[in-house]
């Protein structure tokens, strides 16, 4: 099967999605919310990949070493300290968005990352940071996603994690 047909494929099971969220008996059922989850699934273009585990244990050394360059910051302390969105983009870019909407865009290397790290200590209002970056395994729509890690001594990190995780594929 090639990309158009799983497109096809997709576009369908959405439309018959759709019509069954749409028939009253349904919205009743306990199961409705599951449905109305994978239909979101559904209208999704990429493929999310949350990169887990605990603090410290090299999370953001393993997604360089995929994208072949040191770009997210890394120590043998924690360091990961807000959730960081890598997708594919033509040339590098770095957008910092905070908790209450607004964006800042930025370069896209460790240098300007570090100071949302623990150790930059800029990162209390941010809700996350999305690197777009010229990498072959980003371009088949896959979005790596680096977590601050779970078990970490900081108890917000480790809620920032689990409450990342539903998006993960």
């Amino acid at each position: 099967m090639n990309v158009q047909e799983l497109q096809e494929r997709k576009k369908r099971l959405r439309e018959i999605m759709d019509r069954l969220l749409g028939l009253n008996w349904i919205q009743d059922m306990p199961e409705w919310k599951n449905l109305k989850v994978l239909s979101e699934v559904l209208t999704k273009e990429n493929f999310t990949v949350v990169v887990l585990g605990e603090f410290s244990r090299g999370k953001s050394t393993f997604i360089n070493a995929l994208l072949g360059k040191s770009l997210l910051p890394m120590d043998v302390l924690p360091e990961t300290a807000v959730i960081s969105a890598l997708l594919y983009g033509e040339k590098p870019e770095a957008a910092i968005i905070y908790s209450d909407g607004h964006r800042e865009r930025g370069q896209a290397d460790s240098q300007f990352l570090a100071r949302f790290s623990v150790q930059g200590g800029t990162h209390e209002e941010v809700s996350y940071i999305q690197l777009k970056y010229p990498s072959y395994l980003l371009k088949e729509r896959i979005v790596l996603i680096d977590t601050p890690g779970v078990s970490d001594l900081d108890e917000q990190r480790a809620e920032i994690t689990y409450g990342f995780l539903p998006q993960a594929d």
